[in-house]
């Protein structure tokens, strides 16, 4: 029975060299998929970012989506989709369904799309103007009702599948 056991322990067991090339393969492969995420993420920060074509706003607009303005709408969008693609008793079936095709599924291009949507028609309808300050609000701190209003923008472009930001 011993000799069973480590007859069987050294044909699945690796060489150190078998082992070296397997982790400079996931390494390899890990850089690869960090890569495509960041050039994802920048992407999406780069259309948002140009979204805004004056000049004496750039700046301040910019800072903004650096700040987190992007990931920010996101993550208030997911938990809107939590509600908005799921509760039909509330909101009826045709939206539920509606919904679910313009949100699409999570950490997918869908999602993305509709998220530079929901930003497009918040910027034009002047949402991210934080009067106090004079700057643009990147709507990490919920208390201000900004959760709110992204959510009223996503049931509006649901609702008006038509909308285009103006050119």
């Amino acid at each position: 029975m011993c000799i069973t056991l480590y007859a069987t322990m050294a044909s699945t067991t690796k060489t150190l060299a078998e082992l070296k090339e397997i982790v400079a393969h996931h390494r390899t492969e890990l850089e690869k998929a960090e890569t495509a995420l960041l050039d994802r993420q920048d992407g999406m920060k780069k259309r948002v970012i140009a979204m805004e074509n004056r000049l004496a706003y750039m700046y301040d607009w910019k800072r903004a989506v650096e700040q987190g303005l992007v990931k920010n709408v996101q993550g208030i969008l997911d938990e809107c989709a939590d509600y908005l693609c799921h509760d039909e008793d509330d909101l009826g079936a045709e939206f539920v369904a509606a919904a679910k095709t313009r949100f699409g599924k999570e950490d997918t291009l869908e999602r993305e799309e509709f998220c530079i949507l929901v930003i497009q028609y918040l910027r034009s309808r002047g949402s991210f103007h934080c009067e106090e300050t004079k700057l643009f609000d990147d709507f990490e701190d919920t208390a201000g009702g900004c959760d709110e209003i992204t959510e009223n923008a996503a049931i509006y472009l649901i609702e008006n599948p038509d909308w285009k930001p103006a050119a």
